[in-house]
């Protein structure tokens, strides 16, 4: 029996000095012994992919604002043509000015996608081409951005479905100015 004493509170005795050995030695060190998300260029797809979603809803989504009531505003309010003129340009520089911003972000994710590209090059010749054609893709949208930069100027392009619905409320509203006006004149 005593053995087994002895057995037992050894197992005993030793328990909390194994189970302190374990957890040393199962806990995650705070070291860096995982790879950088870097790395991982499925990640960066994704990344860029959202990207592409998000220059396409900003481009939706100032086209999507309802300038035709900002034009039906103004033109009651302000009823001159200066006024509309000058809301016109500043429909087509807001518009250049987020294209710009894409330009620009898409310009930087082409840097970054080349320097990966090399880094990755001896690597794999696969992951390289899909990142050649990533930068492709890229460079052809701030191509069409830079063409819409053009059109915009002109009155023309995507643009010119805000600069239309901005014009008839703006026609809109001055015709209900003059007929304020007007009933006002024949009530007098």
């Amino acid at each position: 029996m005593s053995i087994l004493k002895n057995i037992f509170r050894f197992k005993t005795d030793q328990k909390p000095e194994l189970e302190m050995n374990l957890t040393k030695t199962t806990q995650p060190s705070n070291s860096n012994t995982f790879p950088s998300k870097d790395l991982f260029i499925e990640e960066q797809y994704l990344d860029e992919k959202e990207q592409q979603k998000e220059s396409v809803n900003l481009i939706t989504q100032y086209l999507d604002k309802d300038f035709y009531q900002l034009g039906v505003t103004e033109g009651f309010t302000m009823h001159s043509n200066e006024a509309a003129q000058s809301r016109i340009k500043i429909i087509k520089s807001d518009f250049r000015n987020i294209l710009n911003q894409l330009m620009n972000k898409n310009s930087e994710n082409i840097l970054k996608l080349k320097n990966t590209a090399i880094e990755v090059a001896d690597i794999s010749k696969e992951l390289k081409e899909k990142i050649e054609n990533q930068i492709e893709f890229l460079t052809e949208e701030n191509l069409n951005f830079n063409q819409e930069k053009i059109y915009s100027a002109e009155g023309e392009g995507l643009v010119m479905s805000a600069i239309h619905n901005y014009r008839q409320g703006f026609t809109s509203g001055l015709k209900s100015h003059l007929d304020m006006e007007n009933l006002l004149i024949k009530n007098n």
